[in-house]
């Protein structure tokens, strides 16, 4: 995979206005897996076996009746035709009926595949991406915030990729903060893991944080820390080789309002979405993106990232804004990392 994208967008005017959705977040007073592919752009196979016997019996239909009518001709004489002439239209007519019904069962089969197969496969995949989700919690002297967050594979080594802004005000305070990360649980019932991380400390010293482009990366600070059987690192989507285009479906993970595991269930509303002054160009989605949803994971409905949850406009509803992956390779390639094929 190329780490370095072509990043492109347009300008729109800069009075837009953006809220972290981890920004807001609540504050407390007080102390490789399997490829799930869709049938649903694809014609079924029935269909296909439908439509080569309609034009077979289309072109058999008209040359039986080329043949009838110059067998007639040679027959009768050139008085019968008007009979061929008629005979002829009546059988071109019944074989478009036929073709036209025939065309009805491909639609009702086609409407079918489309339904059917989103009902059966998105739980499943829900299922194998979700548990990559990890839920954030910070504390600084005047409280907690946090938001959410997902492990990544970089260099051989696991990470926990998420926003800067889900940790700022705490790595304000202190640098070498801790970090509170719970592991995917799927239930309210069964008590889930929880680790502590802090932000990963590069070779040249610097920290792991980009500002710019709001991320973060932290790593795990428990010995012999390993991933539980059914959570794998996410596998990210080359958007320079397959560019994502608006009216994609995407499923987002994360813990709005501190509530975790939550999935979220949308369309693509726009693929490079260029928002204010920052410079950064974005995926606009149509999903709920509310306060502890950022830093979380959006994947295509085949499993793979494209991108990371980062905001939504003030006031708004169902106008969410997540960091192309193009972005996240080209600040992981800036700190020397590079996703695990």
């Amino acid at each position: 995979m190329n780490p370095l994208s072509a990043v492109r967008g347009r300008n729109v005017p800069s009075s837009a206005r953006l809220s972290g959705a981890g920004a807001d977040a609540l504050r407390f007073r007080g102390s490789e897996p399997d490829r799930v592919t869709l049938s649903a752009n694809r014609t079924p196979e029935k269909s296909t076996r439908w439509k080569v016997p309609a034009y077979i019996l289309l072109t058999l239909g008209l040359l039986g009746s080329t043949a009838c009518t110059t067998t007639s001709q040679s027959m009768r004489g050139p008085d019968t035709s008007i009979t061929r002439e008629m005979t002829l239209q009546q059988r071109v007519e019944s074989l478009e009926s036929k073709i036209r019904s025939l065309q009805a069962q491909m639609d009702a089969m086609t409407d079918q595949a489309v339904v059917v197969p989103l009902q059966e496969v998105l739980p499943v995949l829900v299922g194998r991406v979700a548990p990559s989700h990890v839920t954030i919690r910070t504390f600084y002297k005047d409280g907690m915030s946090g938001g959410s967050g997902m492990w990544i594979e970089l260099n051989g080594k696991l990470y926990i990729l998420t926003n800067h802004h889900v940790i700022e005000k705490a790595h304000d305070e202190n640098s070498g903060f801790t970090a509170s990360v719970r592991l995917y649980n799927g239930s309210d019932f069964d008590r889930s893991q929880s680790v502590s991380a802090r932000l990963v400390r590069l070779p040249d010293g610097k920290q792991a944080v980009s500002k710019k482009q709001d991320l973060a990366l932290l790593e795990v600070t428990n010995p012999n820390f390993r991933l539980p059987a059914n959570v794998s690192p996410v596998r990210l989507r080359d958007l320079s080789a397959e560019p994502l285009r608006p009216g994609e479906l995407a499923i987002g993970v994360g813990s709005p309002f501190f509530l975790p595991d939550a999935v979220t269930f949308g369309v693509v509303s726009h693929s490079e979405r260029r928002m204010g002054n920052d410079g950064n160009i974005y995926i606009q989605v149509d999903h709920q993106v509310n306060p502890g949803m950022s830093g979380g994971a959006f994947y295509d409905l085949q499993g793979r990232l494209i991108g990371v949850t980062r905001s939504k406009i003030k006031d708004s509803e169902n106008i969410g804004f997540i960091i192309r992956n193009d972005s996240v390779l080209e600040v992981l390639a800036g700190w020397n990392l590079w996703p695990d094929a």
